[in-house]
């Protein structure tokens, strides 16, 4: 129960830091990771999915933009 709160308040906290609230790129996000998170057969573990998605979308922008965690 506790997982599915976080979940909703990160969704919740991603949609009102939005410009646009009716982003269909914002939307599609939101959707698939709600969608992984509650139908996927096997546990996710949302903060590595997450992490990882943040990565490969900056890596589409240049080969200077990076993401960087504070374990590193």
């Amino acid at each position: 129960m506790k997982k599915y709160l976080l979940v909703l308040f990160v969704l919740c906290g991603m949609a009102a830091q939005a410009q646009n609230l009716n982003s269909p790129a914002l939307r599609k996000l939101q959707m698939a990771e709600f969608a992984i998170s509650h139908f996927y057969v096997d546990e996710v573990n949302e903060d590595k999915l997450v992490e990882e998605a943040i990565i490969k979308m900056l890596a589409q922008l240049d080969p200077h933009s990076t993401y960087q965690t504070l374990r590193k």
